[in-house]
């Protein structure tokens, strides 16, 4: 059998892009910014580029879509456009 789910979260896409931002970036790599809005300035602009990645699976910034086949026992991501 295969079923698809639809998952919602408004935050989560968020909320994992802002930590990988802070963790692929930590402060060190902002040392040539002088100013704390600079650096959040950085930050923001890092996490719209991965948004826009993410929009290809994320909808809205808050929807997934899951297709589960329980005879091969997987689960894929769907394209926003399937």
């Amino acid at each position: 059998m295969i079923f698809t789910i639809t998952m919602k979260n408004p935050d989560a896409l968020r909320f994992a892009l802002k930590d990988a931002v802070d963790e692929i970036f930590p402060e060190e790599d902002f040392n040539n910014l002088k100013t704390e809005e600079e650096i959040e300035e950085l930050k923001e602009e890092k996490i719209d580029e991965l948004k826009k990645i993410c929009s290809k699976w994320f909808e809205y910034d808050e929807y997934v879509y899951l297709q589960i086949d329980t005879k091969l026992q997987t689960c894929t991501v769907l394209p926003v456009d399937e």
